[in-house]
């Protein structure tokens, strides 16, 4: 969306060690395909992605998911009763420093793969 690319292009901003990366990235992808990208080339591009990635966690395009539960849902400890409306927080998960540390923080090798491995499915959204 447009948002994110605002958001992501002043996190970039406000990072020039990042902004350095991601351009030489994106400067060695470019040159090797003569400046034709296309989606197989943009797959060659991991460093942006994950800057792009933090962006999300940091500034999520929908803060807030709503949900109906159609039938009841056990919980390891509470029963969600059916027919009940569910609000996710997706702005205050992207920054719970139980699964990110110095959530508040720019930091795109968060979503490393070694980084990504152990974390909850839904820590990211």
């Amino acid at each position: 969306t447009g948002m994110a690319m605002t958001f992501t292009l002043m996190l970039l901003a406000e990072n020039k060690e990042a902004q350095t990366k991601a351009r030489a990235e994106v400067t060695q992808v470019m040159e090797k395909y003569n400046g034709n990208l296309n989606t197989s080339s943009l797959q060659e591009l991991p460093y942006l992605e994950r800057c792009i990635k933090e962006s999300l966690r940091l500034f999520p395009p929908v803060a807030t998911l709503l949900r109906y539960t159609a039938d009841e849902l056990q919980l390891k400890n509470a029963l969600v009763p059916a027919d009940s409306h569910i609000m996710i927080h997706l702005y205050d998960t992207h920054r719970d420093a139980n699964y990110w540390p110095n959530p508040d923080v720019f930091d795109p090798d968060r979503f490393l793969p070694e980084r990504s491995a152990n974390r909850h499915t839904f820590a990211y959204v």
